[in-house]
C-alpha cells in the first residue's frame, strides 16, 4: 500500500483560510449526524424487525419489492423459504379475499414506514440521489460522509493539495471551483446512474477537481509517499506529481470501467465517475485560468497587494540607494513608507535589516521592537522570535511590554530554546511589577516554573503578591512556590550568613537593558587575574578590567523560598551624567565564591567575604551602600531588585 505523506515545497503566501474552513465544516457535520444516525438507524431496525416478522408469520402474503431487496433473496430462494415456513409452522392463507388483503395493506405498510425512516437519515436528505435531484443537494451532498475512514480520507488529500492550489487561484476562484466542481461531479454522476436511488454523499469529487487543478499547476514538485508490504517491506520514496496523480486518475478509469462492466450500480459503492468528471473539470479550469494568463494578469497581483500592502519597488529602490553608498537616505525611505503602511512586515524588516547593517541597532531599536509586536499580533511567530534574538544577540534595547514578553517566553520554551526563554524571563523580572496585569504575572509565573528559571522564585512571589489574584490562580502559584522550594533543596549549595546560596558556575549571560537607566550585563565569575575579573557571559569569557569598575554595590534580595544576593560591578557610578549607566551583575546564586578565588576555605560566607573584600581592593571602587554592607557586616537587605536599584543607584 502507498499513502502520501507530504511534498517538497510546503510553502504558502497566506494562510489557506477556504480549505480550512471546508475541513472544519466537513468534521463538524460529520460529528453533528453522528447522533442523529444512530437514532434514526435504531427507528428503522426496529421497524424492519417488525416488518420482516409480519412477513414470515403470513408468508402467503407478497412481499414488496424494497423488502425483497432488503432481504437479497430472488424469486427461487424466496418461494423455498415460504414453503419451509408453511411446512413448519402451518401456516395457512384466509379463505376470506377480504381479510388477505388488509394483511397485504398491513405488510405493505410497514415496509413503507421502514423506508420512510430510512429515507430521513441525513444521507438521504442531504446527499445527492440520481433518481431524485434536488438541487440544493448538489452543494450539500459534499460535505456528507459515511464514516471516519470516509471523512479522513477525504481530508487528508484536500489538506495535501487544497492550500497550495487556493495559494495559486487565490480565495474566490478557489472557493468557486471546488463547490463548482462538487456539484459538476455529482450532476455528471447522476446522468451516469440516472436511476439509481441510494445517496452520493463526500467531498471526493470536488477534491479531486482540486487534485486535477494541482497536476497542472506544480506538475513537476515532489511528492513523498510512506510504503509498506506485508509487515516487512516498508519506507518512504519520493515522486513526481504528474507521475503519481496521473497513476491514481488512470486507475479511477479502469475502476469505473470495470464496475460498469459488471454491471454494478452506481459504481459498487464508490463514485469513480465523479472523481473522474471533477479531477476532469479542475484540470480544465486550472489550464484555462493559465492559458489567458488570469493568474498572472489579475490573480497574483492580488493576492501580493494585500500581503505586501506597498508595491516591492520601495523595497528595491531602497536597496539600490543602500548599494550606492547612501544608507541614510534609503533608511529614510523606507521609515516614509512604514508611516504610510504601520502594518506592513516586509518595510519593517528591511529597515531593521538595514540597521544592523549600518551598525546602528541602537538607532534601530524600536523599529526592530515594532516589529516583534506587529509579527505576534499577526500570529507570524517565527518572525517574532528571529527578531527577537537578533536584537539581543545585537545588544539593543529591549522595552517590549510585559505580554510580548510572556508571549514570547512561552514560545522559545515550546520550542526548546530554554535559555534564551529564561533570558526573557529575566526582561519581564526588570518591569517594575506593580505595573503588570494579574493574567500576565500567572502566566510568566508559569513559564517560570516549566523553565527552572533563577528568576522563578521571585516571580511566583511576585504573583502571589498581586492585589487582583484570583483565588484559583493564588492556589496554583502556591503550588508552584512548593514545587521552586522543593528543587531547590534537592540541589545542596553553600549558603551565605545573609542566605544567599552559591551554586554552580552557570546561568543565563546576556547585556539587556533595564527601563530607561541601567544597562545591565549578567555574568557568572570565574577567577580573579591580574587585570581584572574574568565572566563568563553571552556564551564566552570575557575580562572586567580593574580600572574599569567605578563603584561596586552588594545587596542582599528577600525572594522566596530563599533570598540572594546581588553583586554589581559599575562600570558607571551613579553620580554620571549618562542616560544609563553600564553595570556586570553578579547572582550569588550562579557561582561558588570558593572556586572563583581557588581557595581552600571551607566555609562559604568566609569565602563570599573575602572575595567582595578582594573585589574592593584590587579595583579600588567606591563601596555601596555603604563599607561595611559592601562588605556583608551585614548586608543591606531588600525586598526586591527594583528597590534596591531605586535606594542604592538612584534608579527611578
Amino acid at each position: 500500500m502507498i499513502i502520501p505523506i507530504g511534498q517538497e515545497d510546503t510553502s504558502v503566501r497566506r494562510l489557506p483560510w477556504v480549505t480550512f474552513t471546508i475541513m472544519i465544516l466537513c468534521v463538524a457535520v460529520f460529528l453533528v449526524t453522528i447522533p442523529v444516525k444512530k437514532r434514526i438507524a435504531l427507528k428503522a431496525g426496529g421497524e424492519l424487525n417488525r416488518a420482516f416478522h409480519y412477513y414470515m408469520s403470513h408468508p402467503y402474503l407478497e412481499p414488496p419489492a424494497q423488502l425483497e431487496r432488503l432481504l437479497g433473496s430472488g424469486d427461487a430462494r424466496k418461494d423455498a423459504i415460504l414453503r419451509e415456513v408453511v411446512k413448519e409452522l402451518g401456516v395457512k392463507p384466509p379463505l376470506d379475499p377480504k381479510i388477505r388483503k388488509r394483511q397485504q395493506l398491513k405488510l405493505d405498510q410497514y415496509v413503507k414506514t421502514v423506508f420512510e425512516t430510512i429515507h430521513s437519515m441525513p444521507e438521504y436528505r442531504y446527499g445527492l440521489i440520481p433518481a431524485d435531484i434536488k438541487p440544493a443537494a448538489l452543494i450539500t451532498h459534499m460535505f456528507m460522509h459515511a464514516g471516519w475512514l470516509h471523512l479522513l480520507g477525504n481530508l487528508f488529500f484536500l489538506y495535501l493539495t487544497g492550500p497550495f492550489v487556493e495559494d495559486e487561484l487565490g480565495r474566490l476562484i478557489f472557493s468557486v471551483l471546488y463547490l463548482g466542481a462538487g456539484a459538476f461531479a455529482g450532476l455528471m454522476f447522476a446522468v451516469r446512474y440516472p436511476h439509481f436511488q441510494g445517496p452520493l454523499i463526500g467531498a471526493s469529487g470536488a477534491i479531486a477537481a482540486v487534485m486535477g487543478a494541482f497536476l497542472l499547476l506544480f506538475w513537476k514538485r515532489k511528492i513523498r509517499f510512506f510504503y509498506w508490504i506485508g509487515f516487512i517491506f516498508h519506507g518512504t520514496f519520493s515522486a513526481p506529481a504528474w507521475l503519481m496523480i496521473g497513476l491514481w486518475f488512470l486507475r479511477e478509469l479502469v475502476f469505473a470501467q470495470a464496475m460498469d462492466t459488471l454491471g454494478t450500480t452506481g459504481g459498487g459503492g464508490v463514485a469513480h465517475w465523479a472523481h473522474i468528471w471533477g479531477f476532469g473539470l479542475g484540470f480544465v479550469t486550472a489550464g484555462a485560468l493559465r492559458h489567458f494568463k488570469i493568474l498572472e494578469k489579475y490573480v497574483n497581483p492580488a493576492i501580493n497587494s494585500k500581503i505586501t500592502l506597498v508595491d516591492n519597488t520601495v523595497i528595491d529602490d531602497a536597496m539600490e540607494t543602500f548599494r550606492a553608498g547612501d544608507p541614510d537616505a534609503a533608511i529614510a525611505r523606507l521609515e516614509q513608507a512604514m508611516r504610510m503602511e504601520p502594518g506592513n512586515l516586509d518595510l519593517k524588516l528591511a529597515t531593521w535589516n538595514l540597521y544592523v547593517e549600518t551598525g546602528r541597532v541602537e538607532q534601530g531599536s524600536s523599529v526592530a521592537i515594532d516589529l516583534i509586536h506587529v509579527s505576534l499580533r499577526q500570529g507570524n511567530d517565527e518572525m517574532a522570535l528571529m527578531t527577537w534574538s537578533e536584537l539581543k544577540k545585537a545588544g539593543g534595547d529591549m522595552f517590549l511590554d510585559a505580554a510580548s514578553l510572556v508571549r514570547i517566553a512561552g514560545l522559545l520554551r515550546d520550542e526548546g530554546r530554554l535559555d534564551e526563554a529564561r533570558e526573557a524571563v529575566h526582561d519581564l523580572m526588570l518591569l517594575p511589577g506593580g505595573t503588570l496585569p494579574a493574567g500576565i504575572v500567572v502566566r510568566a509565573a508559569r513559564i517560570a516554573h516549566d523553565l527552572n528559571a533563577p528568576d522563578a522564585a521571585a516571580l511566583i512571589g511576585q504573583a502571589l503578591r498581586h492585589p487582583d489574584l484570583t483565588p484559583e490562580a493564588f492556589t496554583e502559584l502556591q503550588a508552584l512556590a512548593g514545587d521552586v522550594e522543593e528543587a531547590q533543596e534537592e540541589e545542596p549549595a553553600p549558603q551565605t550568613a545573609a542566605g544567599p546560596e552559591p551554586t554552580a558556575e552557570s546561568g543565563p549571560v546576556d547585556i539587556i537593558e533595564t527601563a530607561h537607566t541601567l544597562k545591565i550585563m549578567r555574568a557568572v565569575p570565574v577567577r580573579f587575574e591580574p587585570s581584572g575579573l574574568v565572566v563568563h557571559a553571552g556564551g564566552g569569557e570575557h575580562r572586567v578590567g580593574h580600572a574599569q569598575v567605578e563603584a561596586m554595590a552588594v545587596a542582599g534580595i528577600k525572594a522566596k523560598p530563599r533570598p540572594y544576593l546581588l553583586i554589581d560591578l559599575l562600570l558607571d557610578g551613579p553620580w554620571s551624567d549618562k542616560p544609563a549607566l553600564r553595570l556586570v551583575r553578579l547572582n550569588s546564586r550562579s557561582f561558588d565564591p570558593r572556586k572563583v578565588l581557588q581557595s581552600e576555605e571551607q566555609d562559604p560566607t568566609e569565602a563570599l567575604r573575602l572575595m567582595l573584600d578582594e573585589l574592593l581592593r584590587s579595583t579600588g571602587a567606591v563601596p555601596l551602600p555603604d563599607p561595611e554592607a559592601a562588605r556583608g557586616r551585614p548586608f543591606a537587605m531588600f525586598d526586591t531588585e527594583h528597590e534596591y536599584e531605586r535606594a542604592v543607584l538612584s534608579v527611578e
